[in-house]
């Protein structure tokens, strides 16, 4: 298991991205990178990534 939420989205960033190369179709490959980018976009994110605590 990843230490923090970054790593989290680290790891399942790769993996998303191995299977958009991996994948046989063109849809496929569309929906494992448009996975493959939110997990990025998550490891930016101050809250997603653990960074910083949520406000209430």
């Amino acid at each position: 298991m990843p230490a923090t939420p970054r790593d989290y989205h680290a790891v399942r960033h790769a993996q998303e991205m191995a299977m958009a190369r991996a994948a046989r179709s063109p849809a496929a490959a569309h929906a494992h990178a448009a996975l493959a980018e939110a997990h990025r976009q998550a490891m930016d994110d101050p809250v997603l990534s653990g960074d910083r605590a949520v406000r209430r």
